[in-house]
């Protein structure tokens, strides 16, 4: 099964590979003269670092799952076009030249953006500027140097201009220190040597420490944790959830970690302030916030949670404890608390619009295959399910909840490709499927996240 993730709230993990024999190139390194394949939408197809030395070099690293990256591309083209000849912005990916091209040519024709020029396949370039969010920016300057290495927002004419005139230029260095951390075991262990305290006040060692074979429950809570990726790690007796938001361990405890409640609208908040919680709330993420600002957010507002159990505890039992421990926690720090409790909201129902059955599955041989993006939906050899709560959901900005109420169990082979940011866009290509969605109310199991009532 193939699966294209893009992340709507905006933070993207992007991991180096170490594939290069170069050494990491940091400001003030020189930068070796490197020959570079595969540019697309470029005069050449290939250049050489040195090819630019009388110009301004800024490699903008990204990808095509990227939604900040792609975000920028107008602002990129508009700097290109002010400053000329005097500096180059350069796109780099490692994706292949097919995907970028096709990328290009149907975002192209839909958001009437021109493609930029961009380093396809690239593995030089990644190794020797090894980050780990996108997007990335790297300035080599006119003497073949790097410059400055920031983040997008630091991209700008007074900058780049400041750059050119020769004056004082020192800019805020995008840092990204990931810490690599085996997620097959428990991330937070118990590592505390075991003391025996004698009469005459010394201490016996009794025990290297209390390791994971003797442990059979452990909970932890912590702040964020800079270097730590995001992620949630979740098996038979754990729960591993790494600098993420209130509104997502809420989500992912009372909603069981099903796909559906991991969206935001399948949560209300009834608190003074929601914003505290979920920076999708925020007015400043709703008018576009920025990937530095989100990051920002996220380093004051985000939290870690470990939950392990016994072997021999169910999945249940995780749920209920990973709850109970939540509202402990968050009910101290904010007298907040979550339950499930099932409202009568607003929501968009993915119904048929005749008996036809058009995205029934018909050659039952193929292999499943699946794909989502804000261009792109496939679900072949899945289920109508599969589309509605895993595909249409997160498209359209969290603001309505999608169901299935087509009733239909088989197979389907359903394919979209157009803005699917717009309802009337989605509407219209599912219409040839005899297919919609509809805005009704519901009465649905929603995630509820409110002030606890003073005793």
């Amino acid at each position: 099964m193939k699966k294209k993730l893009i992340w709507i709230a905006c933070l993207f993990l992007y991991v180096s590979n170490t594939l290069s024999a170069q050494s990491e190139l940091v400001i003030g390194s020189k930068v070796p003269d490197l020959v570079l394949n595969n540019i697309v939408n470029y005069k050449s197809t290939t250049a050489k670092i040195s090819d630019f030395k009388d110009q301004l070099l800024i490699l903008d690293f990204w990808a095509t799952w990227c939604g900040p990256c792609v975000a920028e591309f107008p602002k990129l083209d508009s700097l290109q076009n002010s400053f000329g000849g005097k500096v180059q912005i350069l796109s780099v990916t490692e994706q292949p030249q097919k995907i970028v091209d096709d990328f290009f040519n149907k975002f192209g024709k839909i958001k009437k953006i021109p493609p930029r020029p961009s380093v396809t396949g690239d593995t030089a370039l990644k190794n020797l500027f090894k980050h780990t969010y996108l997007p990335h920016f790297v300035w080599i300057g006119r003497n073949g140097t790097v410059v400055a290495i920031t983040d997008a927002d630091h991209v700008n004419s007074d900058n780049i201009r400041q750059y050119l005139e020769g004056t004082a230029f020192s800019l805020p260095e995008k840092r990204d220190d990931l810490k690599v951390i085996n997620r097959a075991d428990p991330i937070f262990s118990i590592g505390i040597p075991v003391y025996r305290k004698e009469a005459d006040n010394t201490y016996t060692q009794l025990l290297d420490s209390v390791g994971t074979k003797e442990k059979l429950v452990q909970s932890t809570f912590t702040r964020y944790i800079p270097g730590l990726a995001g992620v949630m790690t979740s098996r038979n007796n754990r729960i591993t959830w790494t600098n993420t938001t209130i509104q997502n361990l809420y989500s992912g405890a009372f909603g069981k970690l099903q796909i559906e409640f991991m969206y935001a609208s399948r949560s209300i908040w009834e608190v003074s302030d929601s914003a505290l919680y979920s920076y999708r709330n925020d007015a400043l993420y709703q008018s576009g916030r920025t990937v530095m600002e989100q990051t920002t957010w996220k380093k004051e507002h985000g939290f870690c949670y470990e939950l392990q159990l016994p072997l021999t505890a169910n999945r249940e039992m995780l749920y209920e404890i990973m709850q109970k421990e939540l509202n402990m926690y968050f009910g101290t720090l904010f007298n907040i608390e979550g339950v499930v409790e099932k409202r009568k909201v607003k929501c968009l129902a993915l119904v048929r619009t005749s008996k036809a059955e058009k995205f029934a599955l018909k050659d039952t041989t193929v292999a499943r295959e699946d794909e989502y993006g804000t261009l792109n939906v496939k679900v072949v050899n899945g289920y109508m399910k599969n589309l509605a709560q895993n595909f249409l959901n997160p498209l359209q900005g969290y603001f309505l909840p999608i169901v299935d109420e087509t009733g239909y169990k088989g197979k389907v082979d359903v394919k979209l490709s157009g803005d699917l940011q717009k309802l009337e866009v989605v509407n219209a290509l599912l219409a040839n499927y005899d297919l919609k969605l509809v805005e009704k109310e519901s009465v649905l199991d929603m995630v509820i996240i409110k002030e606890r009532k003073k005793k």
